[in-house]
């Protein structure tokens, strides 16, 4: 049940790219590095067969470490950044293996600098390969070519789903019903099922699968917020011949501790640096603009529930709370200032934060700090909210760069937060970072 194909996301299309990307770069990067001039060469230009012999060679091993790596599969199995960093680790294996034998191959002497120069190149031009055909056929998939007719077992249609089920379509999947009752429901139709085992139990779809009511080709994905919950890091084994699978602990603690807070003072004294100028102009206009101070200061909560004050450039009129409370801003906010819209849509309010972060109140990566009023209310409402609070808070985070950024669901935010803190490492940590810069900043959640 597929309407037409989607030829972007077809391992065929990017292995064929890549032989051309591999091998044409290469041999690009002969020339520029003995015929452009840009690094001296001393012993005279080399023959170019024994370099096509090598380059021929590379190919073939990259196109082997991209297989074994995984980086031949539907594009939404993997982020657009995961991808690019995946594939920069399997171009550097390859680089070194292909060192080791130039070193150990005295034949002909290859020139190390063109093997590190193609290193970099190929990584660019995969860069820019990747990203097209990742954004062509996330296009089709909207559109449906490629798709596969999908159903939602034991869902109901809320705010989280809605926007899961949008999710979806750009990943290659129609959603085409939402099921609560499973009762005389037949599923063979379908070529992938999601299912919730939290609202129904897995014995049942089991049961389906042998009377033929799900077919044995059918793509089942399970569906819990538990995995979020406790980990999503599993590792299987047997104990005794029993397969057993188990949640895998990586707790923000010892000397992680300090490696993120090293990382936190580097990272936020760099930024205050970078952004001494624009906080002038932001300043000025911000008095100009209102009457009123320039920054806003708001207890918010942290690490141990410890109470801090947030630093943030104002952008809401001075009495914006005197008669409404506290309350979240909204789409369309009457209580912003002229020049308070345009700080929130492209999140230079939060910028001050960096100061927050070089004082130790906060981390450049954690989850978004609350203050007390709505603490006190989710603690109540949310089983496991209290658990955000084992790390520091941050600037941005996991939940941020999914999308569950200001008036969203806070439960589902919250499973996102447990997942990096049960999941945490400096590489994931950057990993946020890089994706808020391309992200985060112009979500249309940010008002």
């Amino acid at each position: 049940m597929k309407r037409a194909i989607n030829p972007f996301d077809s391992t065929l299309l990017k292995v064929l790219f890549e032989i051309a990307i591999f091998f044409g770069i290469s041999i690009s990067g002969y020339y520029l590095r003995f015929y452009s001039n840009f690094i001296v060469v001393k012993y005279g230009i080399p023959s170019l067969s024994p370099y096509i012999l090598l380059f021929v060679v590379e190919t073939l091993l990259w196109l082997f470490i991209f297989q074994e790596m995984k980086l031949y599969r539907k594009h939404f199995f993997i982020s657009l950044l995961d991808e690019w960093y995946s594939a920069f680790i399997a171009l550097t294996l390859g680089t070194l293996i292909i060192f080791a034998f130039t070193f150990f191959y005295r034949t002909f002497t290859f020139s190390r600098i063109l093997i590190i120069q193609n290193l970099f190149l190929v990584f660019i031009g995969i860069i820019i390969e990747r990203s097209f055909l990742y954004k062509l056929s996330e296009k089709l998939y909207r559109k449906g070519y490629g798709s596969e007719h999908t159903v939602i077992i034991g869902g109901k249609l809320d705010e989280l789903l809605e926007r899961r089920v949008s999710h979806l379509k750009r990943l290659g999947y129609i959603v085409d019903e939402i099921i609560v009752d499973i009762e005389g429901r037949d599923l063979a139709k379908y070529n992938a099922i999601f299912w919730n085992i939290e609202e129904l139990p897995f014995s049942l779809l089991k049961k389906m699968v042998e009377e033929n009511k799900i077919k044995n080709s059918a793509k089942i994905n399970l569906l819990g917020n538990f995995f979020a919950e406790f980990s999503s890091d599993f590792e299987s084994f047997n104990i005794g011949g029993l397969p057993v699978l188990s949640t895998k602990r990586k707790k923000l603690n010892g000397l992680n501790v300090l490696f993120k807070r090293f990382f936190d003072i580097l990272f936020s004294f760099i930024a205050i640096v970078l952004l001494l100028i624009p906080w002038t102009i932001i300043i000025i206009i911000v008095k100009i603009t209102s009457n009123g101070p320039i920054l806003y200061l708001q207890e918010r909560i942290t690490k141990g529930e410890k109470i801090f004050k947030i630093i943030k450039f104002r952008t809401m009129k001075v009495d914006a709370e005197d008669s409404t409370g506290p309350k979240w801003a909204e789409k369309n906010d009457n209580r912003k200032t002229k020049f308070g819209g345009f700080l929130r849509k492209t999140s230079l309010d939060e910028t001050p934060q960096f100061i927050n972060v070089f004082l130790g109140h906060m981390s450049i990566v954690g989850p978004r700090p609350e203050r007390p009023v709505f603490v006190e209310k989710f603690m109540d409402e949310i089983p496991g909210y209290n658990l955000r609070h084992q790390v520091k808070t941050g600037i941005t985070g996991w939940a941020q760069i999914n999308g569950w950024r200001g008036n969203t669901s806070i439960k589902e935010r919250t499973l996102f937060d447990l997942f990096y803190i049960n999941n945490w490492s400096i590489l994931f940590d950057i990993k946020i970072i890089l994706r808020t810069v391309f992200e985060l900043f112009f979500q249309k959640e940010a008002y």
